[in-house]
C-alpha cells in the first residue's frame, strides 16, 4: 500500500466519505452534500484511487463499507470535527442567546396552516 499525498487529496473528498457511510447510498448522499449524484459517484471513484480500495459496494441494504471504510470512518469523522472547531469554534447554537433574526418563506397555503401555532410556540 502507498502513503496517501495529501497535497494531492481534495479534503471535499473526507465530507463525501462521511456522508456515503451515514447514507449508505451515493443519491442520498448527494442530497445531504447539495450536490449531484453523477458528483458524489465521480468522488467516491477518486476516493477509491486515493486510498487503493473500493470503499462501499452494492449490497442488499445499500452501500455497504469495506473493512477498510469501517477502519477509517471514526478517524475521518474526528478529523472532519477538529477541523471544524478550529475554524469555527466548539460552541453549538444557543437559541435562547440569538440576537439575530431570521425570515420563513412559505407558500401561503403553510402560512395558513403553520403560522398561528407556529406563532403560539415563539
Amino acid at each position: 500500500m502507498h502513503p496517501i499525498n495529501l497535497n494531492t487529496l481534495d479534503l471535499n473528498l473526507l465530507k463525501t466519505f462521511d456522508a456515503l457511510e451515514r447514507e449508505r447510498s451515493v443519491t442520498r448522499a448527494a442530497d445531504c452534500l447539495g450536490l449531484g449524484q453523477p458528483a458524489v459517484s465521480q468522488a467516491l471513484g477518486r476516493l477509491r484511487g486515493h486510498l487503493q480500495d473500493d470503499l462501499f459496494v452494492r449490497g442488499a441494504s445499500g452501500m455497504e463499507p469495506t473493512e477498510r471504510a469501517r477502519a477509517l470512518i471514526g478517524p475521518i469523522r474526528e478529523a472532519l470535527r477538529q477541523i471544524e472547531v478550529s475554524i469555527y469554534g466548539d460552541q453549538a447554537f444557543e437559541a435562547t442567546a440569538f440576537a439575530g433574526s431570521f425570515a420563513i418563506a412559505v407558500s401561503d397555503f403553510v402560512a395558513a396552516a403553520l403560522m398561528p401555532r407556529l406563532l403560539e410556540q415563539i
